[in-house]
């Protein structure tokens, strides 16, 4: 596994880092949660409407159980690693126990700090996720987390030029300061992370899945048009970068969320598959 561990000493995982230069929020998660979850998904729609269909499927049950990890927010301030586990300071969102808390942003702007990350709870049904955003005098004191909109999305963030809702292949953008939106056709689909560079708030950072079905992570210079990738390292899954330097989550085991936080120097080069900026934001 390619670069530096970021935490020392630490039973819990780590993943999903937002790296700023001097502080790194990012997610933790201890153990694992079940929860009941349909199973048969629109079958179960048909059937409650023609019942007399159901004989046929007898072996479909209505619910089954399922797990995940509750990642929740941390903050730490950066120190290059691995810095011991004491240092790492839980955010509290307001969120309910069981919730998922992920994929955060941050910036400073008039002596307050502004967190956003996408938040969702497990139902039978399944998982609705929403973007929230949170203000405070430090990383350390936040005030309770509300949704930035009622859409849910499955990736975004909020920074005081942009702000970002997304899902299956596409971004949707909103100029918060010239007006205006644009959305953003990416060749990553799913899209699993979108977030900016904090020493480049033009650079969209990304993460999905191929055409193969390979993680890749994509760099988007909105000024310019480019899309660059992460050629080096080539493990890096979900990152953040500032200033050259690369913070992602490194896979420990076979399990996709079974991660740790590591750095490294970055290299980006120009990307095979393009971000294609389209005129307006899709409806």
């Amino acid at each position: 596994m390619s670069g530096e561990r970021v935490v020392g000493g630490a039973t819990w995982k780590t993943h999903m880092p937002f790296f700023d230069g001097q502080n790194l929020v990012f997610c933790v998660a201890d153990g694992t949660r079940r929860y009941k979850t349909s199973c048969g998904g629109e079958i179960w729609t048909t059937l409650d409407r023609r019942p007399g269909l159901r004989a046929s499927f007898l072996d479909v049950p209505r619910a089954v159980d399922a797990s995940y990890r509750p990642w929740k927010l941390a903050v730490a301030p950066w120190s290059g690693g691995p810095w011991p586990a004491e240092r790492v300071q839980r955010i509290e969102t307001g969120l309910p126990a069981e919730a998922v808390e992920c994929s955060p942003a941050c910036y400073r702007e008039r002596g307050r700090w502004h967190v956003s990350f996408i938040g969702g709870t497990p139902k039978p049904e399944g998982w609705s996720y929403h973007l929230y955003v949170m203000s405070g005098p430090s990383l350390g004191r936040l005030e309770r987390a509300e949704k930035v909109t009622p859409r849910p999305v499955r990736v975004g963030f909020l920074i005081p030029r942009y702000q970002c809702l997304g899902g299956r292949g596409r971004l949707d953008l909103t100029d918060r300061v010239g007006g205006g939106s644009f959305s953003l056709q990416c060749p990553l689909d799913p899209i699993l992370r979108a977030s900016y560079q904090a020493d480049d708030p033009a650079s969209l950072i990304v993460s999905g899945r191929d055409a193969l079905g390979r993680d890749a992570t994509l760099v988007y210079q909105i000024d310019s048009g480019r899309t660059l990738e992460i050629s080096s390292p080539s493990d890096a899954y979900k990152p953040s970068l500032y200033a050259g330097r690369v913070v992602f989550a490194g896979r420990q085991g076979k399990s996709r969320e079974d991660r740790e936080l590591r750095h490294a120097p970055c290299r980006l080069t120009p990307a095979q598959g393009a971000i294609v900026r389209l005129a307006r934001a899709a409806e």
